[in-house]
């Protein structure tokens, strides 16, 4: 029987939905997002459509400083592949794959106003699974840690831009 671990991961901006979700559907800025975590390359595309778009996120990644047992099973650097179909300004659908690997995730982003009038609430929730007998569990628990991390990093620069382009 496959299981997975459920991941819900929430960050605050200062700005409405519709500039987060503007900032999200910034190819350079999530180009730049991705170097910043480093990444050895990162390929963003953007696909505009009705009141939203569709983006695609391939980045590389080095494995180094990750468990022994995972490098041995990808290598020196591992692929994520991530797909946002951005509806609207209220949220997307996410789905990140690490092809060649056993490992996958699948879930919602959504975009709400906070109450205040001025600031959104993020909201990540997924569902991350690792199809490894014995260690799928350690598998998933490390990538959702490493997948909040690196929506921590963004949200920092995401936040830092917003601050810098009113």
């Amino acid at each position: 029987m496959m299981s997975s671990m459920k991941l819900r991961h929430h960050m605050v901006y200062a700005v409405p939905p519709g500039a987060v979700f503007a900032l999200m559907g910034d190819p350079v800025f999530r180009r730049t997002a991705a170097t910043a975590q480093d990444a050895v390359s990162a390929e963003v595309e953007h696909t505009p459509h009705e009141q939203g778009f569709s983006l695609v996120i391939d980045r590389l990644q080095r494995t180094a400083g990750l468990p022994s047992y995972v490098r041995a099973m990808v290598g020196p650097t591992t692929r994520a592949v991530q797909r946002e179909d951005w509806r609207d300004e209220h949220g997307a659908s996410l789905d990140i794959e690490m092809p060649g690997t056993p490992i996958s995730a699948a879930g919602t982003i959504s975009l709400r106003a906070d109450g205040t009038g001025t600031g959104t609430r993020a909201m990540v929730e997924l569902d991350i699974t690792a199809t490894v007998p014995f260690i799928g569990g350690r598998l998933e628990k490390l990538v959702g840690a490493m997948i909040a991390a690196g929506m921590d990093a963004e949200h920092v620069l995401g936040v830092r831009h917003l601050e810098e382009n009113p």
